[in-house]
């Protein structure tokens, strides 16, 4: 039996391992106004000095879409590894989909249509 002398691939293994923690997806109202990040966050929060109720929809929306952007991490991070995807395609399904689970609740078209995403 002969054995074959392949290319050792352990260090790009270990660099695309590491690379899975170098990006981030940025969630909100990304391109909107001050006025009207005020008044997302007026809306999420209240003010009880003003009658304004707090309708919590923003932090609830993330923590609604963790379990599916979870799925997501884990079959992109086996995808990198394999070469199939790159981090930015898995950052932006995962930007994606918690920005469509913020624009499934009941709020201002106004909010909703601030809502976006941007990966670094």
């Amino acid at each position: 039996m002969e054995v074959q002398k392949t290319k050792d691939k352990l260090p790009d293994l270990k660099r695309a391992i590491e690379n899975l923690t170098k990006g981030a997806v940025l969630i909100g109202p990304i391109d909107a106004g001050d006025d009207l990040k005020e008044d997302i966050y007026l809306y999420e929060y209240g003010e009880p000095s003003l009658n304004i109720p707090a309708n919590p929809f923003f932090l609830n929306s993330i923590d609604e879409a963790n379990p599916k952007n979870i799925q997501i991490m884990k079959k992109g991070a086996q995808d990198i590894l394999t070469h199939k995807t790159t981090l930015d395609d898995v950052l932006i399904k995962v930007g994606q989909n918690t920005v469509a689970e913020i624009k499934d609740n009941p709020i201002p078209v106004r909010i909703k249509n601030a809502m976006d995403f941007m990966v670094e």
